[in-house]
């Protein structure tokens, strides 16, 4: 028993220690590509050469044992924020100007997302084994919930001057997405023990979210379903009618 607490206790400190390595690598990684980025956003197609360095980066970081996910969300988070950051002035002729993504850039970088996402939907829906259908009703419960549980969370959260129809949609846009899926893969990708039960749940709450989400957007804005919110959230500013002053 105490054998099996100590492995136990150190596979979840390796975890965590793996993963703070690997977003200390996205961290070191952004600023280190920020700092010369204005030097190669001035070659020619040099719009490739942001996601290149992703790749290389979760490459590195999968090499040396650590989380390639985690280590190109940090790259991308430190990046998005990277006009917020500064380095400390090291000596009075380094120079801590840091460059973040332009205009045409964040566009192009869209663009690619909905490329990918595109591709993750024919994933999810390859990876979900239609044979575990008990899998697929937990999936469906738990999303179930997840809308349920979101009505009281936008109810006492948002400010009581937004309008119904918004917080309405606050409610039901909850689809779960590429983040989850890669999350709830690790454990199946490191051979864990229930790890396939884990990804093939994921994926089926995020298949149903989506299509509950589209679904209820739809009723809300097309039938009486918009009373129901209308009555949860009544506590909230309600929508003028056409023509009255808000």
């Amino acid at each position: 028993m105490l054998l099996d607490d100590y492995l136990k206790f150190n596979f979840s400190k390796n975890v965590y220690s793996d993963r703070l390595l690997a977003a200390m690598m996205g961290i070191v990684g952004a600023f280190g590509w920020s700092y010369i980025f204005k030097k190669v956003r001035g070659l020619q197609n040099s719009m490739f050469t942001t996601a290149a360095i992703v790749f290389i980066i979760f490459g590195l970081a999968e090499w040396l044992g650590y989380s390639g996910a985690i280590a190109a969300l940090a790259f991308g988070i430190t990046l998005g924020n990277i006009s917020s950051l500064r380095l400390p002035r090291l000596y009075s002729g380094f120079n801590t100007d840091l460059s973040g993504l332009n205009v045409s850039e964040k566009a192009f970088f869209s663009e690619l997302v909905f490329i990918l996402k595109t591709f993750f939907f024919v994933y999810i829906g390859i990876s979900l084994q239609l044979a575990n259908w008990w899998l697929i009703v937990v999936g469906l419960i738990l999303t179930i919930f997840i809308f349920i549980i979101r009505l009281p969370i936008v109810k006492f959260t948002v400010l009581k001057s937004t309008p119904i129809t918004d917080a309405s949609m606050l409610a039901v846009v909850i689809p779960r997405g590429l983040a989850a899926a890669v999350l709830a893969s690790i454990p199946f990708q490191q051979g864990m023990d229930g790890g396939e039960i884990i990804q093939n749940t994921a994926y089926a709450v995020i298949l149903s979210s989506i299509i509950i989400t589209c679904l209820l957007v739809f009723l809300i804005d097309k039938t009486k379903l918009r009373n129901f919110y209308a009555w949860a959230f009544s506590n909230l500013a309600k929508q003028p009618k056409t023509g009255e002053q808000p």
